[in-house]
């Protein structure tokens, strides 16, 4: 799993087409906008979520996260952590949290005994503004 770090209000990057902004942070609730190839299907919680929009080859998403805080966009599987969850000392960086990213694991395959870490970067802030934490967090 490769782990970031981001500032709220700042744009994630899953490969060239897919964007993951983190709009707001009110307490535990994380409010997500997602920008996806269209057909990218978003699963939260195990039911499929319907784009709130779509143009000519892009869906976009926008969804909260409260109690649940993973879900699973295309191929990866997004999580996130509120600070002081992941890394305690930063409990008090309110406006930053901590976002994993693997590749979605295949429901039909056996589990994977080790966390999966990517050979190129799978998550990047598109204004180098995060912090990348070791892989298997």
């Amino acid at each position: 799993m490769q782990v970031e770090t981001c500032q709220v209000g700042r744009t994630l990057r899953l490969g060239d087409n897919t964007r993951i902004v983190i709009r707001r942070r009110e307490g535990a609730r994380v409010c997500v906008d997602v920008t996806a190839p269209a057909g990218t299907d978003l699963i939260l919680g195990g039911a499929s979520v319907r784009p709130i929009s779509g143009t000519i080859g892009v869906w976009t998403y926008f969804f909260s996260l409260q109690a649940l805080r993973c879900f699973r966009l295309g191929r990866f599987e997004v999580r996130v952590w509120l600070p002081g969850e992941l890394v305690s000392h930063a409990a008090d960086c309110d406006d930053w949290l901590h976002i994993g990213v693997t590749p979605a694991r295949n429901p039909l395959l056996a589990p994977r005994s080790a966390p999966v870490t990517p050979a190129v970067p799978l998550l990047q802030v598109e204004d180098d503004g995060g912090r990348l934490l070791p892989g298997g967090a």
